[in-house]
């Protein structure tokens, strides 16, 4: 859709802005009114004041914007960038498009504890599909493989390293109303299991059927050196970094 605001600049849109952040009155009041004009049964008569039922809220791809998702990329190696509300959106959307590139795979495998948000799909008390394995365990790497055929996605939150495996990770502590934990297990031991835990996911999606890895840094990101999880914990033998799916 593109729109021309009152300015007399065409902007193309895309996405979703629930907040409206970039102005009500003066930037989607006329986003409204275009959509308005366009959805209206009577074929879009300007004379005609009845106001259309759809209702979205668009965000503006422009040269600022632009520039974000280009940096985002770089730093994270992503090939694509989608913008979230928050850290539970972010992964519910994540979960909620891999599920659907393989619909006959309804299950996402994450580790004790680990926190991944607090909205219906994501949290500790709302996730029927969701397996729950003990992190650092090369059971859990077997299960994975035994089992491919039914597991869509592997999640992980890396701040486990920082708080304990299998312990509350912030701020999950918060959902399970303890104590914050702090008993975290060697850098290079963790990375070692990471890795090959990712390349346990390779290997199924390469020979088996298609499984992806998704790495929650929403907690983990501004705490390192290392920008992103997939950096700080790389290959203590190789160097080489993560590349998750997500």
């Amino acid at each position: 859709l593109t729109v021309t605001s009152e300015d007399g600049v065409a902007r193309p849109f895309v996405g979703n802005d629930a907040v409206q952040t970039m102005g009500v009155r003066s930037f989607y009041a006329p986003v409204q009114r275009e959509i308005g004009r366009r959805m209206r049964l009577d074929g879009g008569d300007d004379d005609n004041d009845e106001e259309a039922m759809l209702r979205f809220c668009p965000l503006a791809m422009n040269g600022a914007l632009e520039r974000n998702v280009e940096l985002v990329r770089r730093l994270t190696g992503m090939d694509k960038v989608r913008y979230s509300l928050s850290g539970s959106e972010a992964v519910d959307a994540a979960l909620k498009d891999i599920k659907a590139s393989c619909s006959n795979k309804r299950f996402v495998v994450r580790f004790t504890s680990a926190y991944h948000g607090h909205i219906s799909g994501v949290g500790f008390l709302d996730c029927p599909e969701h397996i729950f394995l003990p992190e650092c365990s090369q059971y859990s790497i077997d299960f994975i493989e035994r089992y491919h055929y039914r597991i869509a996605a592997v999640i992980v939150n890396p701040m486990q390293h920082f708080t304990g495996i299998n312990k509350p990770s912030p701020p999950g502590e918060k959902v399970t109303h303890t104590s914050r934990i702090r008993s975290s297990v060697p850098r290079e031991e963790y990375a070692r299991w990471l890795h090959a835990l990712q390349e346990k996911c390779n290997y199924c999606t390469k020979y088996l059927t298609k499984m992806a890895l998704v790495m929650d840094d929403i907690y983990f990101a501004f705490r390192t050196p290392e920008l992103i999880s997939s950096e700080y914990f790389a290959h203590p033998d190789t160097k080489a970094a993560l590349k998750p799916d997500v």
